[in-house]
Protein backbone atom coordinates (compact mmCIF):
# COMPACT_ATOMS: atom_id res chain seq x y z
CA UNK A 1 0.00 0.00 0.00
CA UNK A 2 1.09 3.80 -0.70
CA UNK A 3 0.05 7.45 0.18
CA UNK A 4 0.21 10.20 -2.04
CA UNK A 5 2.06 12.95 -0.70
CA UNK A 6 1.52 16.30 -2.60
CA UNK A 7 3.91 18.82 -2.51
CA UNK A 8 1.33 20.96 -0.89
CA UNK A 9 1.91 19.63 2.61
CA UNK A 10 5.71 22.10 2.29
CA UNK A 11 3.08 24.98 2.59
CA UNK A 12 0.77 23.33 5.02
CA UNK A 13 0.74 23.63 8.69
CA UNK A 14 1.84 20.24 9.53
CA UNK A 15 5.08 21.25 7.88
CA UNK A 16 5.70 23.54 10.44
CA UNK A 17 6.25 21.46 13.45
CA UNK A 18 9.08 20.38 14.73
CA UNK A 19 10.63 17.25 13.02
CA UNK A 20 9.38 14.34 15.24
CA UNK A 21 5.51 15.67 14.84
CA UNK A 22 6.19 15.85 10.85
CA UNK A 23 8.09 12.26 11.29
CA UNK A 24 4.89 10.72 13.45
CA UNK A 25 2.44 12.84 10.26
CA UNK A 26 4.32 10.85 7.62
CA UNK A 27 4.29 7.27 9.14
CA UNK A 28 0.72 7.71 10.26
CA UNK A 29 0.22 8.14 6.19
CA UNK A 30 2.78 5.24 5.50
CA UNK A 31 0.55 3.13 8.05
CA UNK A 32 -2.92 3.81 6.62
CA UNK A 33 -4.91 1.29 4.78
CA UNK A 34 -6.46 2.41 1.53
CA UNK A 35 -9.67 4.03 3.81
CA UNK A 36 -7.44 5.99 5.95
CA UNK A 37 -7.53 3.67 8.90
CA UNK A 38 -4.46 3.26 11.14
CA UNK A 39 -4.35 -0.35 13.55
CA UNK A 40 -2.59 0.29 16.19
CA UNK A 41 -1.14 1.79 19.04
CA UNK A 42 1.16 4.50 20.39
CA UNK A 43 3.51 2.32 21.29
CA UNK A 44 3.53 0.70 17.26
CA UNK A 45 3.31 4.40 15.89
CA UNK A 46 6.49 5.29 17.89
CA UNK A 47 8.45 2.07 16.65
CA UNK A 48 7.43 2.85 13.37
CA UNK A 49 8.29 5.94 13.29
CA UNK A 50 11.51 5.99 15.08
CA UNK A 51 10.75 7.91 18.70
CA UNK A 52 10.14 7.83 21.67
CA UNK A 53 6.59 6.73 22.97
CA UNK A 54 6.14 9.92 24.68
CA UNK A 55 7.33 11.78 21.69
CA UNK A 56 4.42 9.74 19.41
CA UNK A 57 1.71 10.06 22.03
CA UNK A 58 2.49 13.93 21.70
CA UNK A 59 2.17 13.95 18.36
CA UNK A 60 -1.19 12.36 18.16
CA UNK A 61 -2.79 14.27 21.05
CA UNK A 62 -1.73 17.32 18.37
CA UNK A 63 -3.19 15.47 15.21
CA UNK A 64 -6.84 15.24 17.49
CA UNK A 65 -6.82 18.83 18.52
CA UNK A 66 -7.98 21.31 16.65
CA UNK A 67 -5.92 23.67 13.94
CA UNK A 68 -6.64 26.86 13.56
CA UNK A 69 -3.92 27.69 10.91
CA UNK A 70 -4.91 24.29 9.16
CA UNK A 71 -5.42 24.85 5.11
CA UNK A 72 -8.81 21.68 6.02
CA UNK A 73 -10.30 24.34 7.04
CA UNK A 74 -12.13 26.39 4.03
CA UNK A 75 -13.37 22.42 2.73
CA UNK A 76 -14.13 20.77 5.75
CA UNK A 77 -14.95 23.36 8.73
CA UNK A 78 -16.83 21.31 10.81
CA UNK A 79 -13.40 19.17 11.40
CA UNK A 80 -11.55 22.42 13.43
CA UNK A 81 -8.66 20.95 11.57
CA UNK A 82 -8.14 18.18 13.43
CA UNK A 83 -6.40 15.55 11.34
CA UNK A 84 -7.00 12.15 12.93
CA UNK A 85 -10.18 10.27 15.05
CA UNK A 86 -10.00 7.93 17.60
CA UNK A 87 -11.82 4.39 16.57
CA UNK A 88 -11.80 1.05 18.33
CA UNK A 89 -8.75 0.20 17.09
CA UNK A 90 -6.25 2.94 16.38
CA UNK A 91 -7.15 6.28 14.15
CA UNK A 92 -8.55 7.62 11.43
CA UNK A 93 -6.92 10.53 9.40
CA UNK A 94 -9.76 12.43 8.55
CA UNK A 95 -9.07 13.61 5.05
CA UNK A 96 -7.42 10.63 3.85
CA UNK A 97 -10.13 9.48 1.12
CA UNK A 98 -10.42 13.21 -0.25
CA UNK A 99 -6.63 13.16 -0.58
CA UNK A 100 -5.88 10.11 -2.12
CA UNK A 101 -8.87 11.04 -4.69
CA UNK A 102 -7.27 13.94 -5.96
CA UNK A 103 -5.17 13.33 -9.10
CA UNK A 104 -2.09 14.77 -9.51
CA UNK A 105 -1.23 16.15 -13.29
CA UNK A 106 0.60 13.60 -14.76
CA UNK A 107 -2.73 11.29 -13.94
CA UNK A 108 -5.16 14.55 -15.59
CA UNK A 109 -3.18 14.55 -18.59
CA UNK A 110 -2.88 10.77 -19.12
CA UNK A 111 -6.75 10.18 -18.60
CA UNK A 112 -7.57 13.03 -20.67
CA UNK A 113 -5.66 11.77 -23.17
CA UNK A 114 -6.81 8.63 -23.16
CA UNK A 115 -10.39 10.27 -23.43
CA UNK A 116 -9.59 11.80 -26.63
CA UNK A 117 -8.19 8.55 -28.32
CA UNK A 118 -11.13 6.76 -27.25
CA UNK A 119 -13.41 10.02 -29.24
CA UNK A 120 -10.78 9.84 -31.93
CA UNK A 121 -11.73 5.97 -32.28
CA UNK A 122 -15.77 6.34 -32.24
CA UNK A 123 -15.01 8.62 -35.16
CA UNK A 124 -13.28 6.48 -37.25
CA UNK A 125 -15.70 4.65 -40.14
CA UNK A 126 -15.67 0.98 -39.73
CA UNK A 127 -12.78 -0.55 -41.84
CA UNK A 128 -14.35 -2.92 -44.53
CA UNK A 129 -14.09 -6.47 -44.12
CA UNK A 130 -14.06 -6.95 -48.22
CA UNK A 131 -16.24 -9.01 -49.51
CA UNK A 132 -15.48 -12.84 -50.78
CA UNK A 133 -11.65 -12.01 -50.33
Amino acid sequence: MYSKLFAKILNSSIWSEDPVTCKVWITLLAMADREGYIFGSPVGVARQAGVSIEQAVAALEKFKGTDPMSSDLASNPENGGRRIEVTGEGWRLINYLHYSSLKDSDEQRLLAREKKRKQREAKKPPKSQGIGK
